[in-house]
């Protein structure tokens, strides 16, 4: 965490598989314990505002969350659906 204030963190992370993309809701993961979840407000890749990033990829993130995101944790997004 390079920064944070109340519910809004920013992180350096990288992307392992797949993409994220900004406005993406995140689940938390902690030692393989799901902690909770989050939204990706912003993402920049290499100083670059984006709106997504793609597999291993180095970025940052502006995350809304309530809980600390801490090192070594994994963000994993999902898409929502309704029918």
């Amino acid at each position: 965490t390079f920064s944070s204030q109340k519910n809004v963190q920013i992180i350096g992370a990288k992307v392992l598989e797949g993409s994220i993309k900004t406005g993406s809701p995140v689940t938390i993961i902690r030692r393989d314990n799901v902690i909770g979840e989050g939204t990706v407000l912003e993402l920049q890749a290499q100083k670059i505002k984006t709106n997504e990033v793609k597999e291993e990829t180095e970025f940052g993130a502006k995350v809304e969350s309530t809980l600390d995101v801490a090192p070594g944790d994994v963000l994993e997004p999902f898409v929502m659906v309704t029918k």
